[in-house]
């Protein structure tokens, strides 16, 4: 599969742009909360003992919270830059450089693919019939990202004034259509979970 329209459609090559910024990302970036990791838990039927397949790894961050909780988990990233952060990182990882639209796995590989924060970055519809793919039956695709809900003044100002809404708010790729209708997931099932973050 050849992905050389993917800087037309972005505006710039997505496997590229952390790169000059991945030791960065790796100290700045959000975590997730450990009720989404709960949530995960729940939702899986438990991580313990699950192959789970981490698209858009990045740095590790959520990588290594779910081998933590007991899954034996694959990280795929297309930045080499990134990969060589979270190698660095948490060197007991498997690691494979890849994409969501063209998977490096065979077919009925996993329990559990997750997606932290990454899923606006693919194309949904073939990402999610790839994901099906690599996923064994009765496996689920896990995609979640954090969005702010700051209702500080300074930050509403600040993002009035660049013209940014808020951190992770707009179109996530998330619907229906693209996962059920078109991927050929059975169901769509969606939790919130606040939790607060101090900058």
């Amino acid at each position: 599969m050849s992905f050389t329209n993917e800087s037309s459609r972005f505006g710039l090559d997505p496997t590229r742009v952390f790169d000059p910024s991945a030791h960065e990302y790796q100290i700045a970036r959000p975590t997730y909360p450990p009720a989404l990791y709960d949530t995960l838990d729940r939702f899986a039927g438990g991580l313990s003992g699950r192959i789970v397949v981490d698209l858009g790894a990045g740095t590790g961050i959520a990588s290594n919270v779910l081998a933590q909780r007991g899954a034996t988990v694959i990280a795929v990233e297309p930045s080499l830059a990134m990969l060589g952060v979270l190698r660095s990182a948490h060197p007991a990882l498997d690691v494979v450089a890849g994409r969501a639209e063209n998977l490096p796995l065979r077919s009925h590989a996993a329990d559990l693919v997750t997606c932290a924060q990454a899923w606006h970055w693919v194309e949904p519809v073939t990402s999610a019939i790839e994901c099906r793919r690599a996923l064994r039956p009765g496996g689920q695709l896990a995609l979640w990202s954090n969005v702010s809900d700051s209702g500080a003044a300074w930050l509403q100002e600040i993002q009035r004034e660049v013209g940014l809404g808020p951190y992770g708010a707009g179109p996530l790729q998330d619907d229906e259509a693209g996962l059920v209708r078109l991927g050929g997931f059975a169901a769509v099932h969606y939790a919130d979970i606040p939790w607060e973050r101090t900058v």
